[in-house]
Formats: structure tokens, sequence, C-alpha cells
């Protein structure tokens, strides 16, 4: 018998904060590989979990005592989310924006696949989140981009010519689609030809 399928995503905010890629892109690959998959989130102080609203996933909050937007706290949610990838030992994992990379650099093995999937402008970050997506180059299997100008953008400045990529371009359920009872936007993601 064939082992479960191990689909391991690490988030850079938490899922009930709004309009995350983060459940839709999960969702996703866990239909496609057949997988049951686990999304890591850092504990954001003040919104209550809303972890109902994605039945289709086992999502878990890592709690460190300290805000996860302080360096410290960035820190202690990305030695709690190692550990926890540790412990899972994915086939492939997704991580969700620079703020999650680090977790690339703590681990003792290299996943056999890994996507990176970045939410945000790397620039926008400053200088030496740069320097470290630079740095990661060599675990990066797949680059995931919400929009075609910042992948130009972030591929010259953080050297990722040689790292295949792919566009995915965030759009809106039809009304009719829409589930109304949700605070949240569905989003689909579509590849750009």
């Amino acid at each position: 018998m064939t082992p479960p399928f191990r689909l391991l995503g690490v988030a850079d905010t938490s899922l009930d904060l709004g309009q995350s890629p983060v459940p839709e892109l999960m969702i996703s690959l866990a239909r496609h590989y057949g997988a049951e998959p686990l999304v890591l989130e850092p504990d954001t102080p003040g919104p209550v979990p809303r972890h109902h609203f994605f039945p289709d996933l086992e999502i878990k909050r890592l709690y460190t005592g300290i805000p996860p937007a302080t360096r410290a706290g960035r820190i202690a949610y990305i030695l709690a989310a190692v550990r926890e990838i540790h412990l899972f030992r994915p086939d492939l994992l997704v991580v969700f924006g620079t703020f999650a990379l680090p977790v690339l650099f703590r681990l003792h093995d290299r996943p056999p696949f890994v996507i990176y999937y970045l939410t945000g402008p790397v620039l926008s970050f400053g200088q030496n989140e740069v320097r470290m997506n630079r740095a990661a180059r060599p675990w990066l299997d797949l680059l995931l981009f919400p929009e075609e100008d910042q992948a130009v953008q972030d591929v010259e400045r953080c050297l990722f010519q040689e790292i295949p990529l792919v566009i995915l371009l965030p759009c809106v359920h039809p009304p009719e689609e829409r589930n109304w009872d949700s605070q949240f936007a569905k989003v689909k993601l579509y590849l750009k030809d």
C-alpha cells in the first residue's frame, strides 16, 4: 500500500485575516495529489480563528506568545513551524511569502519538492529579505506569483532566473458561486497562458 501524500503549507499570516491565497491553493493541490493538507499559521493577536470556513484543510495555529509581526515573533513562529515540518515530513512543502521563507534554512532534510508563493514584492520587506531570497534559491523548485509585474521584478532582484515559475491570477468567484455566509471572498487561481 502506498503511503499517503504529505502536503504542508507554511502561511505568512493567519488565514482569518482576509483574502489569503493559502486556502484555495492548498485545497487545489490536495485534490490533485489526493492528500489531506496541513497548513501552519502564525497566531495573530486579535481575530478569533475561523478555521471552520476551510473544512477541507487541517489548520494548525502555532502559538508562541510573541506577536508574529515582531522580529522575535517571526523567529518564534519559524522555529515552531520547523518543528512541525520535521514531524510531518512533507512530500510537498509550500512556503507562502518571504515572512515564512526562513523555515527552509532550519530544515534537516530538504523536502522532495518546494513551492514558494511570493505573496508580495520581496523588496517591500527590505533589502535583507532580498538577500535571504537569493540564498534560498537552491531549496526552491517552483515559484508562484500573483501577478506578472511582481514576477518580473522579483525574478531579476532575487536572481530567480533558473527556477520555473507560474503566474496565478486571483479571480473572485462569479456571484452565483459565492458563499454569502462567509465574510471572506473566495479566490480561484487560474494559470495564465
